[in-house]
């Protein structure tokens, strides 16, 4: 009945052969080469966003139910569905995809699409107050609020030339047609994405400055799928936001929204900046853990051969 040892053999077999044998190859190959890992990340966006709600006469389909994108004269109300595309300009500082160093192309770009629901609002000093839910259709499960792409990987190497200035439906269907990466949303009972606008119609959203942050959110979300293996620190970032001070999660972030910027194609509402910060930790090369299942498989045999 020695079994044990014989298990130990193909479980390290396997796990071995599976590393050896495997390509060493995912859709954030370029993202992971310009991660400070370890350490702190910072990464920064531009990004267009739009207002819409259910309505039995609207011309946009979304998970098959019509809706009608809102106007200034409307106010915001809970379900509302706030929709948006987002290019990652810089990291850590340096740009990186405005066809920058060190990918200087106009092909080459980190994005993301985010689709949540506005949640019940409350309004205290002239701002209304709200979190934000999943919709269900974002990639990466039932809680995820936001999907990151790579776009210029494999055979996805469309020009983001017309990102922004393109329709809304042409923009998300560019940024989700690209490389998917990882997806964060709501995965732990402390994470969160709440926002606040000024009480009142959204005209003074949709008219205000640039830069004005006539919207603002905070956000700590968890990594809910991760097949570009991003070596993101699981709670490794503590968040400051109000009502969810101290509390951690694998990214926090902050942002505001504004009027659109120019460029901008009119069917969206708004633009956006937004920041996101993560610890990053190492992770054994490939060939490593091959080497270290080799390593088990040495010491299995030696093991079965000392029990006989």
């Amino acid at each position: 009945m020695k079994m044990l040892p014989f298990k130990k053999i193909l479980v390290a077999a396997a796990v071995a052969g599976s590393f050896m044998a495997a390509p060493v190859a995912h859709s954030a190959a370029l993202l992971n080469n310009i991660l400070t890992v370890p350490g702190l990340n910072q990464i920064e966006d531009t990004d267009a966003e739009r207002f819409l709600r259910a309505d039995a006469a609207g011309t946009i389909t979304l998970g098959g139910a019509s809706y009608r994108q809102l106007t200034g004269a409307d106010t915001l109300q809970q379900g509302d569905i706030f929709q948006s595309i987002l290019q990652f300009t810089s990291l850590n500082g340096p740009v990186f995809s405005l066809y920058g160093a060190p990918f200087n192309s106009s092909s080459y770009g980190l994005l993301a699409y985010s689709e949540v629901v506005v949640g019940a609002i409350t309004s205290s000093g002239g701002v209304d107050n709200f979190s934000f839910s999943a919709s269900g259709n974002v990639a990466g499960g039932a809680n995820s609020l936001v999907a990151v792409y790579e776009n210029g990987i494999g055979a996805d190497t469309n020009s983001l030339l017309t990102l922004f200035s393109s329709t809304p439906a042409s923009s998300i269907t560019e940024v989700t047609n690209s490389s998917f990466v990882a997806s964060f949303g709501l995965g732990e009972a402390d994470d969160f994405w709440q926002g606040r606008t000024p009480t009142g119609t959204l005209a003074t959203v949709f008219s205000a400055p640039s830069g004005s942050g006539q919207i603002s959110y905070e956000f700590g979300l968890s990594v809910l799928s991760n097949p570009g293996a991003l070596p993101i620190v699981t709670n490794g970032v503590v968040t400051g936001a109000p009502g969810h001070a101290g509390t951690a999660h694998d990214v926090n972030g902050d942002g505001s929204a504004f009027a659109r910027s120019p460029g901008v194609n009119t069917g969206w509402d708004l633009s956006t900046n937004t920041n996101a910060v993560f610890l990053t930790k190492n992770v054994p090369e490939p060939e490593v853990l091959a080497m270290l299942s080799m390593g088990l498989l040495a010491g299995s045999f030696m093991q079965r051969r000392r029990s006989k």
